[in-house]
């Protein structure tokens, strides 16, 4: 509602009388609203000095044509992308690490029935005999090379096993490099070597001696003696170490195969480098584009 207020003077004088009317009207009149106040000043409003600019700008509408993916929940939105993606194992790692586990188990089989073996023979001579039982008797001189190096050779490769499987589940020891792949393919090579060398140790002494333990066991195998069939059980157990080392021989030389290809991998995405298309300045438009590959330098210039 608009209000008016009128306000008149009469001025009188000897030649002219003039009478003046004043007309003041509220802010609201007419419906016009009210004049904007003047903002507050901001506090600390200190001028920037020239040729100085930010490190960091703030600008929302420089993100406005972007979308960005969902984080998986574990990991924080703060997060760098390079840190915040991780890749997935390769599949050769992961057949590695299968077959890594398989030799352990083949391994510590040998081992257990090895001594197993070792221990009837050790354990055996003073029991107490039953009633159409034999004194178990071996030769004076028993020829235990065989077992002792496939026994040694397993143990090794066994603790070796352990100790590579264990350090796989950390990702830097899983990550492809060049020196490392080589000492991986050669402490492989090594292992294969030592498995083919116990079988062919177990397999030739065991035929050229009669006095072998799994030889004589074999031989005497229908024999009853103290604990019953005790050297058909040790017959037994000498032929599935023999084998079971065959197989844990087999799988060292796929884990063998699987560390060639990785390297093989490696070196063919190491070779790929990137290119950069530079523009000389020396030279006219018309020459176009030169194709400029990074300098690799040194880690002492690092």
């Amino acid at each position: 509602m608009a209000r008016g207020y009128f306000a008149s003077s009469a001025t009188t004088s000897t030649t002219t009388t003039s009478t003046t009317t004043t007309c003041l009207i509220s802010p609201s009149a007419n419906g016009l609203p009210p004049p904007a106040s003047p903002p507050p000043p901001a506090p600390y409003n200190l001028a920037k000095p020239l040729g100085v600019t930010p490190l960091v700008r703030a600008k929302t509408e420089a993100w406005s044509g972007y979308t960005l993916a969902t984080l998986p929940a574990r990991l924080s939105a703060r997060m760098p992308l390079d840190l915040a993606i991780v890749p997935r194992a390769h599949w050769l790692s992961r057949v590695r690490s299968c077959l890594r586990l398989l030799i352990i188990v083949l391994s510590g089989a040998v081992v257990c029935m090895l001594v197993h073996t070792l221990e009837i023979y050790r354990g055996n001579r003073y029991l107490d005999l039953r009633h159409g039982e034999l004194p178990m008797t071996w030769p004076a001189h028993t020829n235990l090379a065989p077992t002792i190096v496939l026994l040694a050779i397993a143990s090794a490769n066994f603790l070796a096993s352990v100790a590579i499987l264990s350090l796989s589940l950390k990702r830097s020891f899983r990550r492809p490099i060049r020196s490392r792949d080589a000492y991986r393919i050669i402490a492989g090579s090594f292992g294969v070597i030592l498995w083919i060398t116990a079988i062919v140790v177990f397999h030739l002494l065991d035929k050229a001696s009669k006095a072998s333990l799994g030889r004589y066991s074999c031989t005497n195998s229908a024999t009853l003696s103290n604990g019953r069939f005790q050297y058909r059980a040790v017959c037994e157990e000498q032929g599935i170490a023999f084998y079971t080392a065959v197989g844990a021989a087999t799988a060292e030389a796929l884990t063998l195969i699987t560390l060639a290809m990785s390297a093989i991998r490696s070196v063919k995405y190491q070779a790929s480098e990137p290119t950069l298309t530079v523009r000389d300045k020396k030279h006219s438009i018309s020459s176009g584009s030169q194709i400029y590959k990074p300098r690799k330098r040194s880690p002492s210039t690092l």
